[in-house]
This record gives C-alpha cells, sequence and structure tokens, in this order.
C-alpha cells in the first residue's frame, strides 16, 4: 500500500452510505447543519473550524474539501495556517498512530507499546486485527498521554499476534 488514504476510496463512498443507510443519514445532516450558509458563524468561520476538526480526525479527504471551502469562503493563507498550528496545539497532549496492513492471516490483534527509556516498552493498549484480509486494511490508536520530554526517538510501537494455525 503507497499511502494511507488513498483517492481511489471515494469510489465507496455510495456503498458505504448504503451499507449503514440511518447512520449516514445522521452523518449527512449533521455535516449539512454543520456547513449551513444561515447561522450566526460565518461560513468562513465554519469552514475555519471544520480544517481544525479534520486535522484532529487525520482525514485527508475531509482536510482538503474544507481547506477549498474555506478558500471559497474567504479564509485567507495566513488563517488557514494559524488554523492548522492551534489545531496541532491542541493535540500536543495525545500521540496518534496509524499504520496498514496490504494483507492479514491468522491475524487476531495488535498491542501497542511505549517507551520512555531506550530499554523498557510499556504496553498500552490492544487492538483488534481483521484476523483474515487479502484487502488492504488502515488502523488507529490514539495515546491519550503519552510521555512528556522524553529524548528516545521511536517511543511507539505495535506487536502483531497471530492466532494458532
Amino acid at each position: 500500500m503507497e499511502q494511507y488514504q488513498n483517492p481511489g476510496d471515494r469510489a465507496y463512498t455510495e456503498t458505504l452510505i448504503n451499507a449503514a443507510k440511518k447512520e449516514a443519514a445522521a452523518f449527512l445532516n449533521l455535516k449539512h447543519t454543520a456547513e449551513r450558509g444561515d447561522g450566526v458563524i460565518r461560513v468562513k468561520y465554519r469552514e475555519l473550524i471544520s480544517v481544525a476538526v479534520a486535522l484532529t480526525t487525520q482525514c485527508s479527504f475531509c482536510i482538503e474539501s474544507h481547506v477549498e471551502n474555506a478558500v471559497r469562503a474567504g479564509a485567507s493563507r495566513e488563517e488557514i495556517a494559524e488554523t492548522v498550528f492551534i489545531a496541532a496545539a491542541s493535540q500536543e497532549s495525545s500521540a496518534v498512530l496509524t499504520w496498514a496492513t496490504t494483507e492479514e492471516t491468522n491475524s487476531d490483534h495488535f498491542e501497542i507499546q511505549r517507551r520512555a527509556n531506550s530499554k523498557v516498552w510499556q504496553r498500552i493498549g490492544v487492538l483488534a486485527s481483521s484476523g483474515e484480509s487479502t484487502m488492504p486494511k488502515n488502523y488507529h490508536f490514539e495515546d491519550p498521554a503519552p510521555f512528556a520530554n522524553v529524548s528516545v526517538k521511536n517511543t511507539h510501537r505495535f506487536c502483531a499476534h497471530i492466532t494458532s494455525v
């Protein structure tokens, strides 16, 4: 897999919506409500807020869409840049790990670990894997309390665990 979020993924939008119609309707209603032009908050500021939210969720499609919408609504390069740094500062207290597999065989789960020094790893979470898959799968884990002021590189890792054959 060359990249985490591929533009070709957009081709699955209709399939996803049809697979969860009520949830999709609720999401799209919230999206349309947040993006409406008749609210007290002007569209430009609604879009800048949406840029910040998209940055924290790391959705590249949402970032791209909301930056374009913000520019169309009159946001300057400087306003977008400030939004980016404010969103980054708000995430400073967490570490977000993302990874992808191209296929999985006999997999059970991923164990996520972190370290504060060069030798001792601490288990901080477990994330179920898909088990069997020949399709790319994306994973996401957030460590809400990473160690501050740690001078060790590569402070997080994950270990794949397989089921017995």
